[in-house]
């Protein structure tokens, strides 16, 4: 399957100027499918309760991995979007998520994937960030950015950066994956009343990445 997404790309690729035209066309392009209840996204400025998140959320916490996007620009500090879990049975998830943490007005494309998965070895983590394409095809974006690491028992963080000016402001992007246990240790409750305060004990989680 990944190996078709590959030629896709390299097909659409060589017949550049067609696509470029009929998405000028078409419009922005939609965000996906609503994943199942593991996937569920928590939005860190709306008045939702973390802790009733995290505890719903444990089952598929305990084995995977929490995923944040988060956002810095000028001087500021860096404020978290938005929240999913990301578990390896799951293979691949994908999907479109507004930046509500700032007036930047972008949808970041994001994705999160298991290419191999081994008890015994550990699991392989890839993770993938851009500005535009569908989120189906973040992980071949040509601007799009990139990690990986092998998550074995050990591990605990990921991260992938990407840039972007808008206006006058240069805004940086993260995508950061936890482990599901150290992200249930660490994040607390975080009351956001503006962009000042959006800063959280779950946005301030450190970690090694390898």
């Amino acid at each position: 399957m990944r190996m078709t997404k590959a030629l896709s790309v390299l097909s659409g690729l060589l017949f550049a100027p067609f696509w470029v035209a009929a998405q000028n066309t078409a419009g922005p392009p939609q965000p996906a499918n609503e994943p199942d209840a593991s996937t569920q996204i928590f939005i860190w400025n709306e008045k939702r309760d973390l802790d009733k998140w995290i505890r719903e959320n444990k089952s598929s916490l305990d084995p995977g991995d929490a995923c944040t996007l988060k956002v810095s620009y000028s001087t500021s500090g860096v404020f978290p979007i938005a929240s999913f879990v990301a578990v390896p049975v799951e293979e691949e998830i994908t999907r479109i998520i507004h930046d509500s943490a700032t007036d930047s007005g972008l949808d970041i494309r994001v994705g999160v994937y298991y290419p191999h998965h081994d008890v015994s070895s550990g699991t392989e983590l890839e993770i993938a960030l851009a500005f535009e394409g569908s989120p189906n095809d973040v992980f071949y974006e040509i601007n799009g950015a990139q990690a990986w690491t092998l998550r074995d028992r050990s591990w605990k963080f990921l991260r992938v950066e990407k840039r972007i000016d808008v206006g006058d402001l240069r805004y940086r992007f993260f995508l950061e994956c936890v482990n599901g246990k150290l992200f249930m240790d660490f994040a607390r409750p975080a009351k956001h009343k503006s962009h000042s305060n959006h800063r959280s004990s779950a946005g301030q989680l450190r970690g090694s990445s390898r």
